[in-house]
């Protein structure tokens, strides 16, 4: 049996990476596409739900470009601030993104 931890693709985390030209293959529904019996099988996704909440945008900008620094055309802190702005801000002045995890057991 082995474990290892994703990103889920839903997250609003993995849709900034796509937005800024990272790829983010779908490991999960690759194996669950698989037949039963063949070299992997998926005995489990249990999927957790994380957010990154910041009260100021200065901090969801350094989270984010944290994230995205390992892409080789890494995006610009004022692009980050642009998308951040556009998708993370809360109606309270703050600001939120998702980076759910899919915790997977396969054997």
């Amino acid at each position: 049996m082995h474990r290892f931890v994703l990103q889920n693709q839903d997250s609003d985390s993995m849709r900034m990476l796509r937005h800024f030209g990272g790829a983010t293959p779908d490991l999960v529904g690759t194996l669950e596409g698989q037949p039963t019996g063949t070299r992997v099988d998926i005995v489990s996704v249990d999927t957790v739900e994380a957010h990154v909440r910041t009260p100021d945008l200065g901090t969801v900008v350094e989270v984010a470009s944290f994230m995205l620094a390992h892409l080789s055309a890494a995006p610009a802190p004022e692009q980050v601030e642009q998308y951040a702005r556009a998708h993370f801000a809360t109606v309270d002045g703050g600001y939120e993104f998702s980076c759910t995890q899919d915790f997977v057991r396969i054997r």
